[in-house]
């Protein structure tokens, strides 16, 4: 959508009254200005020409590209602001795009659309309004160079969600957030069916945070989370769903997740927690609920792989839940801080083999 644009280009018609460029060129007005006296109309019109058909274009170059309408309003600010914007959006097609500030995007599931609109508004103006998949929105956020800033993805509405299971790159050099609602997490669910090795929410690349979340996971195989070679954070994440041999959390080498408030486990899994070489640390308390049963330990590390507290002997894992309740086996490391054997929820006792240590 092109916006419209106050500035016009003078005398452009066929014949107008106005120099050649060739006479324009070489008369000496040109340096020197008009002096004083009655100036020729003819070369007035040609200055005036020329200096309101290139305003003209830079206008409309704005008004095709940038963010809004292009005013005649004597706000030079604004003015300066908008042909900003175009010149990124204009140049964000062959290039990189690059993030200036935090920005928050908007997902919506009733009004949204991954084609007529840009993301950036929860209200729909021209081209700019939600996008109705978090797909789209993580793809879109894959092109950015989020230049040290905050992408913040908000689901706009309570619902269910498609979740994005194949491994999504988030942008380097920033922080990506997928927001709900952290008061009622919920009520905004990432759902999904997945089959090992993907995951409701799988992250590949770059650090992101999830906020505000339900991962409900249905999936015989697949994950809730699934990280590697990435860092992620969870922020008042719900672990949901029923999968058997499943993992709700599982961090491969080179990923690690930090566990902050609010996170909790209501369903069955093959482990809360699975650390093949890379590393989980809680930073905060956290629950099980609803009896979930593991049917392979509720914490579980191989390969080199580590659960630590950011801050030793500080947090609770509370709840009843069946299964073991932790297996550290080929040097993975669980790391309580003298958190006990009976640290993690379970029914039966927690076991290491080589090379494995708990403590």
């Amino acid at each position: 959508m092109s916006f419209s644009n106050d500035f016009k280009p003078f005398a452009i018609a066929a014949g107008a009254n106005v120099l050649s460029p060739s006479t324009w060129a070489a008369d000496p007005a040109l340096s020197v200005g008009f002096q004083v006296g009655i100036a020729s109309s003819t070369k007035a019109n040609t200055a005036i020409r020329q200096a309101s058909f290139v305003a003209a274009m830079i206008a409309q170059f704005t008004a095709d590209n940038g963010p809004g309408n292009v005013q005649d309003n004597g706000i030079l600010s604004a003015l300066e602001a908008q042909f900003e914007a175009a010149l990124i959006q204009y140049l964000g097609s062959y290039f990189q795009k690059i993030l200036l500030v935090n920005t928050t995007f908007y997902v919506d599931l009733t009004i949204g659309s991954d084609t007529l609109y840009d993301g950036t508004s929860d209200t729909i103006s021209g081209t700019h309004g939600p996008w109705a998949t978090l797909a789209h929105a993580l793809a879109v956020m894959a092109t950015l160079n989020l230049n040290g800033n905050t992408a913040t993805i908000q689901l706009a509405n309570p619902g269910t969600y498609p979740s994005v299971s194949n491994g999504t790159a988030a942008p380097g050099n920033g922080t990506l957030i997928v927001r709900g609602d952290p008061a009622n997490a919920s009520s905004y669910i990432l759902s999904g069916s997945p089959s090992a090795p993907n995951a409701v929410f799988g992250l590949s690349a770059g650090t992101a945070q999830l906020v505000g979340l339900t991962l409900s996971n249905s999936g015989a195989t697949g994950s809730g989370v699934s990280v590697i070679n990435s860092s992620l954070t969870l922020n008042n994440v719900i672990f949901d769903g029923s999968t058997t041999t499943g993992n709700h959390i599982e961090v491969f080498p080179a990923g690690s997740v930090i566990i902050q408030t609010g996170c909790s486990f209501t369903k069955s899994a093959g482990s809360a927690l699975f650390i093949d070489g890379g590393a989980i640390t809680q930073s905060a308390n956290m629950s099980v609920s609803g009896s979930p049963a593991w049917s392979v330990a509720c914490c579980k590390a191989i390969n080199g792989g580590f659960f630590v507290f950011s801050s030793p002997g500080g947090y609770t894992f509370t709840g009843t839940a069946t299964g073991q309740r932790y297996n550290a086996s080929f040097n993975g490391v669980i790391n309580t801080s003298g958190g006990g054997a009976s640290y993690f929820p379970g029914s039966t006792a927690g076991a290491t083999s080589t090379g494995g240590q708990y403590g």
